[in-house]
């Protein structure tokens, strides 16, 4: 959060945290919302698929079903700073079932996941050199159609400048143009 509110100005985010990120108050805050960020844990439900989701407030479930009710007619881009949002699954290997391709489905274009666990601090880096990546020209510049691009270049750095392990860098993956 401290990353993105030093890149943007309080009138161009809004965020939700604690008791303020009940799964109401973030299903009424989607239809509204043009990029989304969720730093929580997630569940995935292999044999409903809907039923698969992001845990809010006092860990109840935002489903992706709840979040298909809404309209996301606005919504462009959201990333999962979560652990194996992106993980299909292995009775269903040839098909993309997991919460990073339905939450595309249902209306955002771009969407970052990872396959796997991942470290807190690892998520971090990622998403502090993604926005800065995707901000670098200011708010109103910003694309998701920008988002693999700023993603691979954060992957990149994690790679290449922080020398970390392959299995800290790779479950990165983005969804979408």
């Amino acid at each position: 959060m401290k990353a993105i509110h030093d890149l943007l100005s309080a009138n161009q985010v809004t965020f939700l945290k604690g008791h303020n990120a009940s799964v109401n108050a973030v299903a009424a805050a989607m239809p509204n919302c043009t990029w989304a960020h969720f730093a929580c844990h997630g569940i995935q439900n292999h044999e409903q698929p809907m039923d698969s989701g992001l845990l809010m407030d006092n860990n109840c479930l935002l489903t992706l079903s709840h979040i298909a009710q809404s309209s996301l007619e606005l919504a462009e881009f959201t990333f999962l700073s979560s652990c194996e949002l992106a993980t299909g699954s292995k009775a269903l290997s040839n098909k993309s079932v997991h919460l990073a391709a339905g939450l595309q489905f249902v209306g955002f274009h771009a969407v970052i996941g990872t396959m796997w666990s991942v470290a807190d601090k690892d998520a971090l880096v990622i998403a502090e050199h993604v926005y800065e990546d995707l901000f670098k020209c200011g708010a109103s510049r910003a694309t998701a159609s920008n988002a693999a691009y700023a993603l691979s270049r954060a992957v990149h750095y994690l790679r290449d400048e922080k020398k970390v392990p392959f299995s800290w860098w790779v479950p990165f993956i983005h969804f979408g143009f």
